[in-house]
């Protein structure tokens, strides 16, 4: 008996000893030089058993205290950002937001949120837009959904239903405002809701896996309810470097759904107008969902599909005016580059009006670019009858595009 009770003793210690580390650990991670910013999280924890192991679980509004943890994963792991804040903040509270995104990824690397949706709360404060914010985003997740919002957001609002959306200015950022770099091979689960990005040049949100290997997607990512405005090289011309591609920019990017935006003055100068739009799927995107967005002011088509993207749905009363030099949609490739053609498309039900300098334009164009006579790149309309589907390796499918039903308004 006497036996007995040491060992539990012995064990009761061990416990105790643990909680401490932890608690010491912890406390470490979030000691900084400024003593003006939150640097210690408010820990509680409590001494569990998960199976054999012995671990210590911290309550809702503190970080895990060891990897084999688990927080209530029914609930999201939430961060805050504030223009208040600072990134030396742990995040976690509304009293204690992040400034940066750059600080919210490096605190989901430290946090390691792995068994639970990620919420990224944004606090929409009038006139005044975040700065300084563009990012190459590496950190997602195959199995759980990390979102960015307002921080009053509630799923299944509308933009009425907030207070308004968190502003992203890039000031004339020769960037984009948000590049997923990943080729993982799998699920990136990004979800973006009612926020507006301005005035970056390269444009706004940009998926970007392999394009030399196809193998290598990301995908499964949502935009929905967002303002994308002021984007391209047209309002910056005195910093070019570069021109605007695409409000939204997939490469290799798969089963992404990008409803109820709003696309405006997506616009390059006069040299490279055709090159901008609104939403670009390039490089072997497939099965993308555009659904009830409005296109105004694009200088290049609203949708441009290039290179082997297939099955993408553009339907169901997207509206579109002042879009486009030749079409409201097109796709493209280049066969000095062996790029191939794009297949089982479908541009169905849409409200078009007007190209971009208030002309008549045709609902769709396909381009290919050649070698000439010459040798020389030549753009010409591609024909099937003339141009190669494309090098050895292009696969050929049914039919290009499927089209009805689309309300053409240009008087």
């Amino acid at each position: 008996m006497k036996h007995k009770f040491l060992l539990f003793l012995s064990f009761i210690i061990l416990i105790l000893a643990y909680s401490i580390s932890c608690q010491k650990g912890l406390n470490k991670n979030f000691n900084s030089s400024n003593n003006n910013t939150d640097t210690t999280p408010n820990i509680h924890c409590d001494t569990t058993i998960i199976g054999t192991d012995t671990c210590i679980k911290c309550n809702d509004s503190c970080v895990r205290c060891a990897d084999i943890c688990e927080t209530d994963t029914t609930k999201p792991f939430v961060l805050f950002m504030n223009l208040s804040g600072s990134d030396n903040n742990s995040g976690l509270t509304e009293d204690k937001p992040l400034a940066t995104l750059h600080g919210v990824q490096e605190k989901l690397i430290i946090y390691k949120p792995i068994h639970q949706d990620v919420e990224v709360r944004i606090k929409f404060i009038k006139y005044k837009p975040y700065t300084n914010q563009g990012i190459e985003w590496t950190y997602t997740s195959p199995i759980h959904n990390i979102s960015f919002m307002p921080s009053d957001y509630k799923y299944g609002q509308g933009i009425n239903d907030i207070s308004g959306r968190p502003a992203f200015d890039g000031q004339g950022a020769n960037s984009y405002f948000f590049k997923v770099l990943t080729i993982k091979q799998t699920k990136t689960n990004l979800r973006f809701y009612y926020i507006e990005i301005r005035d970056y040049i390269f444009g706004g949100i940009n998926f970007h896996a392999d394009k030399d290997n196809f193998d290598n997607w990301n995908g499964y990512n949502t935009i929905y309810g967002c303002y994308f405005d002021s984007l391209g090289d047209k309002y910056y011309p005195q910093t070019f470097k570069g021109i605007g591609y695409g409000a939204i920019d997939l490469v290799n990017s798969d089963h992404n759904i990008i409803q109820q935006n709003h696309f405006a003055h997506c616009e390059n100068g006069t040299d490279g107008a055709s090159h901008m739009h609104g939403v670009y799927l390039s490089d072997n995107s497939d099965h993308n969902l555009i659904q009830h967005n409005n296109f105004t002011w694009i200088s290049g088509d609203a949708v441009r599909i290039r290179n082997f993207s297939n099955n993408n749905i553009i339907n169901d009363s997207n509206e579109i005016r002042r879009c486009g030099v030749y079409s409201y949609y097109s796709t493209y490739r280049d066969l000095t580059k062996g790029e191939c053609r794009s297949w089982e498309n479908e541009f169905r039900d849409n409200i078009c009006e007007c190209g971009y300098a208030g002309q008549e334009i045709q609902l769709f164009t396909f381009w290919v670019v050649h070698f000439d006579d010459n040798n020389k790149p030549k753009q010409d309309k591609d024909d099937s009858s003339k141009y190669a589907d494309g090098w050895h390796h292009c696969q050929k499918h049914s039919r290009w595009l499927y089209t009805s039903g689309n309300q053409r308004l240009c008087r």
